[in-house]
């Protein structure tokens, strides 16, 4: 257990609009501590959100809150839920939590929107309708969030460890 300082991203987003470039180094450091938990056996974090993710004072992200990690119960935040979480058959995965992320990345880009306010929730697809197909296209990684967004858990990034390299990738463009 480490007692981590600093701000929370939620808090961080709403005071200014993140450079591309910034929110992609911290998109990258997200990544790698989610695939380092994923190779110590966490499943998922159930609970990935702008509040559960803190920026040290040394400028890096730390991840919090791993409460729902270690218990059978899906748990997680109004607003941050994959579509598998309505779905009593599936288990939540770390798959579940790159859609998660996918919404905060899209935050972080596009000056704290939510998502889901630009969206309306179809309760019987379970996926978020798009009511502009706009709403998406950010100057930076759109195609990104909208694989991290797929309805379909296989359609999305099979770990964190293949969404960082194409985020690093993504950085490289912007730098």
């Amino acid at each position: 257990n480490e007692k981590v300082e600093g701000e929370t991203l939620s808090k961080v987003i709403q005071k200014h609009q993140l450079e591309p470039k910034q929110a992609l180094i911290w998109a990258i450091q997200f990544c790698k501590g989610m695939d380092f938990l994923n190779g110590l056996g966490m499943k998922a974090h159930k609970d990935i959100k702008p509040d559960n993710i803190l920026i040290s004072p040394d400028n890096i992200i730390k991840i919090t809150d791993f409460g729902l990690a270690s218990i059978d119960k899906k748990g997680g935040t109004i607003g941050y839920r994959p579509p598998e979480y309505f779905d009593d058959k599936k288990d939540l995965t770390i798959q579940s939590d790159i859609y998660s992320f996918g919404l905060v990345l899209y935050q972080m880009l596009n000056n704290n929107v939510l998502l889901s306010a630009k969206t309306n929730w179809n309760q019987d697809t379970k996926e978020y309708v798009f009511v502009d197909e706009n709403t998406l296209e950010s100057k930076h990684c759109q195609d990104i969030i909208r694989k991290c967004l797929q309805k379909d858990i296989t359609k999305r990034y099979n770990n964190f460890e293949e969404f960082k390299r194409i985020d690093e990738n993504k950085y490289i463009a912007l730098v």
